[in-house]
Order: structure tokens, then sequence, then C-alpha cells
């Protein structure tokens, strides 16, 4: 993972994210990232177009997610859902708070899935399954996953397919060991 943000050593208010940070996030998200950055975290990867996550050296087993278009962010849908109704396939939300225009969630640090293994092939069949217009096709899918995973399949279907637009594919999976865990399943609301 690259690390991609430092706050500039010539100016405390100036500091630079990569992705699409500084053309979505609102004042009252611009400080509070300000000061995660003032207190040692670090950006990883690029921000999305709805969130950007950060690590602290001192903190190893969290990473801090800072989604700054909460309203518009199906992660944040998500991450509530995770928060309430604990499933193995669904990250461990530690701490979940909604502060103005944005929402922050500390999150349990996860190992990224390594492409070309049975662990992304058995993601892209849980993704089609999840976009599956069947429930018996996603059930036949899921067959050979665990019970759990299947509830979590099912939970999204059931519960954010009629206002979120899905969004599962193989970048949006994690490993927690050997467990397939659905990090970011969902994007946008659905127009109606």
């Amino acid at each position: 993972m690259q690390i991609a943000t430092e706050a500039k050593a010539s100016s405390q208010s100036s500091f630079h994210l990569t992705g699409y940070f500084h053309d979505y996030a609102k004042p009252d998200c611009v400080e509070y990232v300000k000061a995660l950055l003032a207190d040692g975290w670090q950006q990883i990867g690029d921000s999305s177009c709805y969130g950007v996550v950060f690590r602290h050296p001192d903190r190893p087993e969290r990473v801090h997610k800072v989604a700054y278009r909460a309203h518009e962010d199906g992660w944040v849908a998500f991450a509530k859902y995770a928060l309430a109704n604990p499933n193995p396939h669904f990250p461990a939300i530690l701490s979940f708070e909604e502060k103005g225009s944005f929402a922050v969630a500390d999150i349990e640090t996860l190992e990224e899935m390594p492409y070309g293994t049975h662990h992304s092939s058995d993601s892209e069949d849980v993704a089609r399954a999840v976009r599956s217009n069947s429930s018996e096709r996603a059930k036949s899918i899921l067959s050979r996953f665990s019970v759990e995973m299947a509830q979590a399949v099912e939970a999204i279907r059931e519960n954010f397919t009629e206002e979120w637009k899905v969004d599962l594919h193989s970048g949006n999976f994690m490993l927690r060991g050997d467990i397939l865990v659905l990090t970011d399943p969902l994007s946008h609301r659905i127009s109606r």
C-alpha cells in the first residue's frame, strides 16, 4: 500500500490528499482531516469520490475511514448495518459517528486480497450472487460458501438493492486470515 499523504512542512494549513477529497469534502471535514494528519494518521491509497482511509503507525489493528459525502455514500448505510448485524463476512466496525457533512469509523485492519487466487475467484462468484436478479440463482451460486456468507449476501440483496447501487467486485473484498470480507458493497443512492 502506498502512503500518499502528509501535511506540507511549509504550512500546516495546506495539505494534499490524492484522489477526489479536495473536490468533494466540505470545510468541516477538511478541518477534521487536518487534525487527523497532525495526529500522525496517514492516507492509504487514493481517496474515492465518497471517502478516504487512514492508518496510524501506533494503531496497526485499525484503520480510520472518513466518508466525506456521508448522505450520498452507500458505505455509510452498510457500516451502520454491519455495526448492528455482525457477520464474519462484514468488517468489524469498532466505532462509527456521523459528524455534520461526513461520517467516520474505526474499522479492523484487513489484508488486501491477492488477485489470481481462489479468493479473487470466490469474490467474483459472491458478487455475481449479489447482483443476480434471481434469488434461486443467488442461492445456487452461494451453495458452496458458508451459511454466514449466504446470510451476508442475502442481507445486502434484501436491505439495500432498492435504494443503493450495488458496487460489489473483487476490489471491494478484503481478507481476515482466510475469510472473505465484503468491505464496500454499495456505491451511491439510486435516483427515483
